[in-house]
């Protein structure tokens, strides 16, 4: 009991974190308007919520969101229609922007520490920057995957596909995001060209982070070298 009363007192505020994430993944099944508020409020904690968390959750919890986007948009659009995907949409970008803000944290966490000279950290900092944005980028191209699947499922003319195939959906997402369509499927209605925008944008705005941080880590690892 003691052992218990203490890991609850030293991790009480992860134990709320996981729980609030669990009620929006849940809650997310549900496509009544009212839920709309309860989600929003509980995301915008969730903001917040990742830098008073302890360092080594944050990496953990980098796979925990990840996961969470990837889950929200492969089981609710398969089954939804216009109304509660709007809803789904939203909250899979809310977490997204957790998500962003976490990596982030953990980044900005691991140079305050105070062994950040050494070359033993400064490979883990490399290696977790990394790691974390091949992690956003497949979260972007998984979750858009399904946004297309949604789409399609709702308005077929939406795409003119050449040569349908199971992975059409994640194929034309990963096309589209390192924006190198070929043009066997084309985005027709004006739903499908604005999402297929609003993922090149975001394409380069995660592109415009990598890049630095990944050469800043890189020189933090190979300043020490002498």
């Amino acid at each position: 009991m003691n052992s218990g009363s203490k890991f609850f007192k030293s991790y009480w505020m992860e134990i709320l974190y996981l729980l609030m994430l669990l009620i929006v993944i849940i809650s997310n099944f549900s496509s009544a308007q009212s839920m709309l508020i309860v989600k929003g409020v509980l995301v915008v904690s969730l903001w917040g919520m990742p830098y008073f968390l302890n360092t080594k959750f944050k990496v953990i919890n980098t796979l925990i969101l990840s996961g969470s986007i990837i889950w929200v948009t492969s089981t609710f659009f398969k089954t939804s229609r216009n109304d509660s995907s709007t809803l789904a949409v939203v909250v899979a970008l809310m977490l997204f922007v957790v998500l962003v803000f976490n990596v982030l944290l953990v980044i900005k966490d691991m140079y305050q520490r105070k062994e950040t000279s050494s070359r033993k950290h400064n490979g883990l900092k490399l290696t977790y920057v990394v790691f974390a944005f091949l992690i956003i980028i497949g979260t972007v191209l998984l979750s858009y995957s399904h946004i297309y699947e949604n789409i399609q499922f709702n308005d077929p003319s939406s795409f003119v596909v050449g040569n349908p195939a199971i992975f059409s959906a994640l194929y034309y997402s990963s096309t589209t995001y390192f924006t190198v369509g070929f043009g066997d499927i084309t985005a027709v209605s004006d739903l499908a060209r604005g999402i297929s925008i609003s993922q090149m944008i975001l394409g380069y705005v995660i592109t415009c982070l990598i890049i630095p941080t990944v050469l800043v880590a890189f020189q933090k690892l190979f300043d020490n070298e002498g």
